[in-house]
């Protein structure tokens, strides 16, 4: 009893906290400049630089701000291939509104039915929201995956020329095959004591980043093998994103997968910039039993993930951010985030002030249902991701050397009249280059980073 008492005054005394400090919580962000030089400064000198998004649906979905956000870094920095998914069959439907390429489309090639999201079959995937199961979806970074056994294929369409295959070996594992096209491209021993990590590189001969080939995997000798996802590259420089996000869930979820092999992945992963923008799960909020209550825990087990994370990858710089006004108590999680941005010296971006209420951003046609963003409100929120994560730059850079001059007006004016689709040139990012991008160029002329 001495101790349940305990536990609930500590709870009591933390959301405390988080109320009474609330006021210094900053309206729009906080140290963001630190946190994305390093990964600006590989895009400005013309090399591959990745992003890493580590969130829950809205941070996931089709539609949603993270591929609106997508284009806009390609359509400055170019384009080094599609970056890392999962093996997810969720949220994947054809995108008409941003860009060819909707993520890892997936397939399964048996005669068991259909198994979106259900775990058995010849081949399944997991699903890609709620909690993740806690053998397999804890040996992947969002607890997505796919399994083959049996007679069983899984066909992923990816796209670049590079494609990295994350896959789990293990004691119940037997071989991976590996097919481009049909053709038997490898043979991979699955097999280890214990849960592995390992990876196999596969080279594809890809014109661009946009061009779609199709993998298919099989278990040779029948015993299920977990894939977790792909890396797909390109050879160019230019802006690539890793989604590692799942729907519905909090960060006592994402501890589940704070596990060898997903410390594994995310070291090879090794992102430039992570954006965290993971807030309490509600369906673990009890108020009656904070043994079970995100809310309470949400500090203790956000900093629990973020050791994790910053001992896996110590070279990546993470920004907090928060959720849109979909919730008045996102303004108690904006004030944790905060606190604890500053206590490890990382990046906070507060989306909570963004919008006067959820009613407001519903009126404005940003949101599809209480939470989740149309197309207009994930392009309205992948512009301001950009325009707070580019603040301290100059803006309409067309040649991205860090200034405003003669230079960028040349830009301009030896792309004049392309479109549409497009990229040199486009400041404004309207894919065509006219006057409105001479306007911009003018506006702005002489300046230099602060």
């Amino acid at each position: 009893m001495k101790y349940l008492t305990l536990l609930v005054c500590s709870a009591l005394a933390q959301g405390a906290s988080a109320r009474q400090s609330i006021a210094a919580t900053p309206s729009i962000s906080w140290n963001l400049q630190a946190q994305v030089e390093p990964w600006l400064e590989k895009l400005y000198e013309g090399k591959q630089a990745r992003i890493a998004f580590i969130g829950d649906s809205i941070s996931f979905r089709n539609d949603t701000w993270i591929w609106f956000f997508r284009d806009l870094l390609d359509n400055r920095f170019d384009n080094a291939g599609e970056g890392y998914l999962a093996c997810s069959g969720g949220f994947r439907s054809s995108l008409s509104y941003n860009g060819p390429r909707n993520g890892l489309d997936i397939h399964e090639i048996d005669q068991s039915p259909l198994n979106h999201g259900e775990l058995d079959g010849d081949v399944y995937w997991a699903t890609t929201n709620g909690p993740r199961d806690p053998v397999r979806g804890a040996l992947a970074p969002d607890g997505m995956y796919a399994v083959v056994s049996n007679t069983g294929q899984l066909q992923l369409d990816v796209y670049g020329s590079t494609v990295t295959v994350f896959y789990i070996a293990g004691p119940d594992a037997g071989t991976l095959r590996v097919r481009v096209g049909g053709h038997i491209q490898a043979s991979l021993d699955a097999r280890a004591e214990s849960p592995t990590l390992r990876t196999h590189v596969i080279e594809l001969p890809a014109p661009n980043n946009d061009t779609m080939q199709s993998l298919t995997f099989e278990s040779v000798t029948g015993e299920p093998i977990q894939i977790n996802g792909v890396l797909m590259q390109g050879p160019d420089a230019g802006s690539q994103e890793l989604r590692v996000s799942r729907g519905g869930a909090g960060p006592a979820d994402f501890l589940v997968s704070t596990t060898q092999p997903v410390a594994d992945q995310l070291a090879i992963l090794a992102p430039d910039l992570a954006i965290v923008m993971i807030d309490w799960e509600y369906s673990y909020y009890q108020p009656s039993n904070p043994l079970n209550n995100e809310r309470f825990w949400f500090q203790r087990d956000t900093e629990r993930l973020l050791d994790f994370y910053q001992a896996a990858m110590p070279d990546t710089k993470f920004i907090l951010a928060t959720h849109h006004p979909f919730n008045p108590y996102i303004a108690e999680e904006a004030d944790v985030l905060y606190r604890i941005a500053v206590d490890r010296d990382l990046g906070f971006l507060n989306l909570y002030t963004t919008w006067p209420s959820q009613s407001a951003m519903a009126q404005a046609g940003l949101l599809i249902d209480t939470i989740h963003l149309t197309p207009i409100g994930g392009d309205w929120f992948a512009r301001y991701f950009y325009d707070n994560l580019f603040a301290h730059t100059c803006g309409p850079d067309a040649n991205n050397d860090g200034s405003i001059d003669v230079d960028d007006l040349n830009v301009i004016l030896s792309n004049w009249g392309q479109g549409p689709g497009w990229r040199r040139g486009d400041v404004n990012f309207d894919r065509r280059v006219d006057v409105d991008d001479l306007n911009e160029v003018l506006a702005a002329w002489n300046c230099s980073p602060d």
